[in-house]
């Protein structure tokens, strides 16, 4: 006999088994009454995690928002955010939909995008919890991207579980232990409607070009490849985790005073080069709310390198980085006009 969901509308199956029993082990990850807003494209990864949720949400007493964003790149943009609100009334759950004008025109344009509209309509509807549909095989796609474009360490393991998107407000990737084979089966056993995003196959991004050409090439060469992938990405962000939390100490170590930004340079250059950069990266985040890449890091690092007081580096947002005899600070906009 079959075990029959608190809902009466679907049978218990070995997918929600799954992602009920992720939730257990981590209960941190959707909090029991947690608010959350599910970003759904109407792909089979977002419509799994959608269904899932709305079948265990009785057991974990979330309420359940969806929201959907229309880049306008597809003639057929309009019918699959109409196909969604149909979607979203048979299963009673409120949708929003944002369209982008204009178009964006990359795809680091149209994710910013994505994000902006997501944080705004989590703010508006009081949920603390972004969700989105990324499974292990993004992971693995997206560990491939960044080693391709010499990411470091951070950049490696930037698919993780969870990342803050604004006050507040949180990512969060419940599907990273699903595959898209497992997404798929889960929507075939389902009876979910999926709708093809035809952009999927268009190989002016260079992230289908890794779908479509890489992926299948290395799963050729060694089967399993992309599930190897995925769990190299998990040790990555695990060793970012225990990195992430020494050099937290580390930087506290260095502090002119306790409490205080600036650094005391003399003890910042006396530790490994690596673990000066990686401080000067930290300690610009932290204060300045600005990200450095791998390589501005460096550049910043060798100007760093000359004794003595220097003329300010200008940093973006009008941030400006002072670097005295003895001292190590950063001056804000405001106070370096």
């Amino acid at each position: 006999m079959r075990t029959i969901l608190p809902s009466g509308k679907q049978p218990w199956s070995r997918w929600h088994h799954r992602l009920h029993q992720l939730l257990l082990d981590d209960p941190s990850l959707l909090p029991q009454g947690s608010g959350l807003l599910i970003a759904i494209s109407g792909g089979q990864d977002s419509l799994a995690l959608t269904r899932l949720l709305l079948d265990l949400r009785e057991q974990h007493h979330w309420q359940l928002q969806l929201w959907h964003g229309n880049h306008n790149w597809r003639q057929d943009a309009a019918a699959n955010a109409q196909h969604l609100q149909q979607l979203a009334a048979q299963w009673g759950l409120p949708l929003t939909v944002d369209c982008a004008e204009p178009a964006p025109k990359s795809e680091a344009a149209a994710r910013q995008w994505r994000y902006e509209r997501l944080q705004r309509q989590a703010e508006t509807s009081s949920c603390p919890l972004v969700l989105t549909g990324h499974t292990a095989t993004d992971r693995a796609e997206t560990l491939l991207f960044h080693l391709i474009r010499g990411a470091d360490l951070t950049g490696l393991s930037s698919l993780r579980h969870t990342r803050p998107l604004g006050a507040g407000i949180t990512v969060v990737r419940p599907l990273l232990a699903f595959s898209r084979a497992d997404t798929q089966a889960c929507c075939e056993q389902l009876g979910l409607p999926v709708w093809h995003d035809s952009t999927n196959a268009d190989r002016q991004f260079s992230r289908n070009r890794l779908r479509l050409d890489v992926i299948p090439e290395l799963e050729a060469l060694n089967p399993g490849a992309t599930q190897h992938l995925a769990r190299a990405a998990q040790l990555l962000e695990e060793l970012e985790g225990q990195h992430s939390a020494l050099e937290a100490l580390a930087l506290e170590a260095i502090r002119r005073e306790p409490g205080r930004t600036d650094l005391n340079r003399q003890r910042w250059q006396e530790q490994p080069i690596e673990l000066q950069k990686r401080l000067l990266h930290r300690w610009v985040q932290q204060t300045s709310q600005q990200q450095l890449s791998a390589a501005l890091t460096t550049e910043i690092w060798r100007q760093l390198q000359k004794p003595g007081r220097r003329p300010p580096i200008a940093l973006s947002h009008g941030w400006q980085l002072q670097a005295e005899a003895c001292m190590l600070k950063l001056i804000p906009p405001a106070a370096s006009d």
